[in-house]
C-alpha cells in the first residue's frame, strides 16, 4: 500500500477516515438536536390482551428501549444543554472543515521526505497525527455526555475537543516551505471562529 499510495496518500486516507467519523457524529448530534422535546415516550406498561395482565416480554423490551434511547433535552433546560449543543454543532462543523483544509493544503502538498527538510516535516507529522486521531474519540465522548444530559461532562469534553482542534490547526499553520499561505490565513479565522463559536468566518481555503 505504501508503494501504491505513497506517504501522502496513506496520510490522506487516515485523515479522510477521521473526517468521516466527525461528519457522522455531526449528523447524529444534529438529528438528536431536532428531536421533539415533547415527544411522548409511551411509559404505559404493556398488557396482555387476553386477561389484562402485564406482558413480561413486552415490559422487558420497553426497558431495553428506554435504556437505548437518548434522553430528550427538557423544555425548561435548567442546565442550558441546548445552548451547549448549538455551540458544539457549530464548532464540530468547523472542525470537519479543518480536516478538509488540512488534507487539501497540507497533506496533499507534502514534499518528498527524502530531502533535507524531511526531518522537521516528519516531526510535525508525528506530533499532529496523534491529535487528529484522538479527535473522533473525543467527539464520540461528547455525544455520550449530551445523551446523558451531563453538563459537567459536556463542558469537560468540549474543552478537550476544541483545544485539540485549535492545537492541530496551530501545528499545521505554517506551510512546509515558506512562512505563510492561504491555509495560514484561514487558520487565523478558524481559531477565532472556534473561540467565538461562530462558523461564518471560516470556509475551506
Amino acid at each position: 500500500m505504501l508503494k501504491q499510495l505513497g506517504i501522502a496518500g496513506i496520510l490522506t486516507k487516515k485523515a479522510e477516515g477521521y473526517k468521516d467519523i466527525l461528519q457522522d457524529v455531526f449528523e447524529e448530534l444534529k438529528e438528536w438536536s431536532e428531536l421533539d422535546s415533547e415527544e411522548d415516550h409511551n411509559d404505559e406498561p404493556a398488557y396482555d390482551s387476553s386477561d389484562g395482565s402485564q406482558d413480561p416480554q413486552a415490559s422487558a423490551q420497553q426497558m431495553i428501549d428506554d435504556l437505548m434511547t437518548p434522553s430528550h433535552i427538557p423544555l425548561d433546560d435548567p442546565h442550558r444543554i441546548r445552548e451547549r449543543l448549538d455551540s458544539s454543532l457549530k464548532r464540530l462543523r468547523l472542525t470537519t472543515l479543518l480536516f478538509s483544509a488540512i488534507i487539501k493544503r497540507r497533506i496533499k502538498t507534502l514534499p518528498p521526505l527524502l530531502s533535507n527538510q524531511a526531518t522537521p516535516i516528519a516531526q510535525r507529522l508525528d506530533e499532529v497525527y496523534p491529535i487528529l486521531e484522538r479527535l473522533p474519540d473525543h467527539f464520540n465522548e461528547l455525544t455520550t455526555a449530551f445523551y446523558e444530559l451531563d453538563p459537567a461532562g459536556i463542558d469537560r469534553t468540549m474543552d478537550l475537543c476544541f483545544f485539540d482542534a485549535f492545537a492541530a490547526a496551530e501545528m499545521l499553520k505554517a506551510p512546509w516551505t515558506g512562512t505563510e499561505d492561504a491555509f495560514t490565513e484561514w487558520v487565523d479565522k478558524f481559531q477565532l471562529s472556534i473561540k467565538k463559536h461562530d462558523e461564518k468566518t471560516a470556509t475551506v481555503p
